[in-house]
């Protein structure tokens, strides 16, 4: 997920291969937890999440694919939209370390999520 102010607002965007990754592991997660899978996935529909089409972040796949490719090729998609918009990545995956974007831990995102 990526975070960019619009309006002094936080906001938050993604692709849609990460928001399918989500999906694909909520079951997992569910059982972990013990939670309601059907609700789970019902959230993340709800979610203030702006789903950006790959035309926005396009040009920057290259770039992204070299530096984030070699150590997790599935995260090319949000590195290229991190790139692209010349946003932070909000993440705990230290494969964007050095990846030349700024990247906030869910602790430095407490006080951003109203």
């Amino acid at each position: 997920m990526i975070l960019r102010s619009l309006y002094g607002k936080t906001a938050f965007v993604t692709t849609e291969g990460k928001i399918e990754e989500v999906r694909r592991s909520l079951a997992a997660i569910a059982a972990k937890r013990k939670l309601n899978p059907a609700v789970l996935l019902e959230g993340i529909d709800t979610l203030p999440v702006d789903v950006v089409p790959l035309v926005i972040y396009r040009k920057a796949w290259e770039t992204a694919s070299k530096r984030i490719g070699p150590r997790d090729p599935t995260d090319t998609d949000l590195l290229a939209l991190g790139l692209a918009l010349q946003i932070p990545i909000w993440s705990q995956d230290k494969d964007f370390e050095g990846c030349g974007v700024k990247i906030y831990t869910t602790e430095q995102m407490l006080p951003f999520i109203e």
